[in-house]
Protein backbone atom coordinates (compact mmCIF):
# COMPACT_ATOMS: atom_id res chain seq x y z
CA UNK A 1 0.00 0.00 0.00
CA UNK A 2 1.19 3.71 -0.72
CA UNK A 3 0.00 6.29 0.83
CA UNK A 4 0.87 9.80 0.58
CA UNK A 5 -0.65 12.62 2.29
CA UNK A 6 0.49 16.51 2.42
CA UNK A 7 -0.74 19.14 4.72
CA UNK A 8 -3.72 17.37 6.17
CA UNK A 9 -5.59 18.77 8.46
CA UNK A 10 -9.32 17.91 9.83
CA UNK A 11 -11.25 20.25 12.47
CA UNK A 12 -13.85 20.04 14.90
CA UNK A 13 -15.36 22.98 15.45
CA UNK A 14 -12.74 25.10 16.95
CA UNK A 15 -10.42 22.07 17.95
CA UNK A 16 -7.86 20.55 14.98
CA UNK A 17 -7.66 16.95 15.66
CA UNK A 18 -5.14 16.64 12.79
CA UNK A 19 -2.88 19.82 11.55
CA UNK A 20 0.15 19.35 8.74
CA UNK A 21 0.19 15.63 8.73
CA UNK A 22 2.75 14.84 6.12
CA UNK A 23 3.63 11.15 5.35
CA UNK A 24 4.83 9.12 2.46
CA UNK A 25 4.84 5.82 2.96
CA UNK A 26 4.71 2.07 1.17
CA UNK A 27 4.38 -0.84 3.13
CA UNK A 28 1.74 -3.77 3.76
CA UNK A 29 1.00 -2.56 7.23
CA UNK A 30 0.17 0.64 8.92
CA UNK A 31 0.58 0.79 12.94
CA UNK A 32 -0.29 3.90 14.63
CA UNK A 33 0.45 4.04 17.98
CA UNK A 34 0.16 7.77 19.78
CA UNK A 35 -1.95 9.37 23.77
CA UNK A 36 -5.32 9.18 23.57
CA UNK A 37 -6.61 11.85 21.53
CA UNK A 38 -3.56 12.03 19.16
CA UNK A 39 -5.48 11.41 16.57
CA UNK A 40 -4.98 8.29 15.21
CA UNK A 41 -8.90 7.15 14.40
CA UNK A 42 -9.42 10.44 12.85
CA UNK A 43 -6.06 10.04 10.37
CA UNK A 44 -7.91 5.82 9.76
CA UNK A 45 -11.41 7.67 9.05
CA UNK A 46 -9.51 9.60 6.60
CA UNK A 47 -7.39 7.46 4.87
CA UNK A 48 -10.31 4.16 4.59
CA UNK A 49 -12.71 7.26 2.77
CA UNK A 50 -15.15 7.44 6.00
CA UNK A 51 -14.37 11.05 6.45
CA UNK A 52 -13.41 14.49 4.76
CA UNK A 53 -10.33 16.36 5.66
CA UNK A 54 -10.76 20.32 6.60
CA UNK A 55 -8.00 20.74 3.95
CA UNK A 56 -4.90 19.19 2.43
CA UNK A 57 -4.79 15.72 0.77
CA UNK A 58 -4.61 11.79 0.52
CA UNK A 59 -4.24 9.57 -1.31
CA UNK A 60 -3.85 5.84 -1.04
CA UNK A 61 -2.27 3.76 -3.97
CA UNK A 62 -3.10 7.26 -6.01
CA UNK A 63 -6.75 7.41 -4.98
CA UNK A 64 -8.41 9.84 -3.10
CA UNK A 65 -9.83 8.19 -0.98
CA UNK A 66 -13.11 9.78 0.46
CA UNK A 67 -13.66 11.07 -3.23
CA UNK A 68 -13.70 7.38 -4.41
CA UNK A 69 -14.25 4.86 -2.03
CA UNK A 70 -15.56 2.01 -3.42
CA UNK A 71 -11.71 2.14 -5.31
CA UNK A 72 -10.16 2.72 -2.70
CA UNK A 73 -11.81 0.34 0.12
CA UNK A 74 -9.92 -3.08 -1.04
CA UNK A 75 -7.00 -1.71 -0.23
CA UNK A 76 -7.85 -2.21 3.34
CA UNK A 77 -7.46 -5.83 4.93
CA UNK A 78 -9.85 -4.71 7.83
CA UNK A 79 -12.64 -3.68 5.43
CA UNK A 80 -14.77 -6.75 3.84
CA UNK A 81 -17.99 -7.79 3.01
CA UNK A 82 -19.81 -10.38 4.96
Amino acid sequence: MMLYSRNLGKRFKNLWALSNVNLELSSRRLVLLGQNGSGKTTLLSIITGISFPTNGEVKVNGIIPYKEREGSRNDFLFIREA
